[in-house]
């Protein structure tokens, strides 16, 4: 993949793309009712507090509920420091 892939694939924007969420035991269902269109599994539940994201088996992000929440409340400022 080219250097820049695994930004473009979590962050590029188009109209048509919208996230869904499918229980295990439905993922085939789904995969077979949508083959003729582009998707991609983003990740699963496991019960755990934490979001993981990969690519190509390389981890792109790892981080904690509570990781999580304090970025969302923490202001941006210039400089990238509070």
């Amino acid at each position: 993949a080219s250097p820049g892939y695994a930004a473009r694939a979590l962050l590029a924007e188009d109209p048509s793309r919208f996230v869904v969420s499918i229980r295990r035991d439905d993922r085939e269902r789904f995969e077979t009712t949508f083959a003729a269109h582009s998707f991609r599994l983003l990740g699963t539940l496991d019960g755990e507090p934490r979001l993981e994201i990969s690519l190509g088996g390389a981890a792109l992000v790892r981080a904690s509920l509570g990781e999580l929440e304090k970025a969302f409340k923490t202001p941006l400022v210039p400089g990238g420091r509070a």
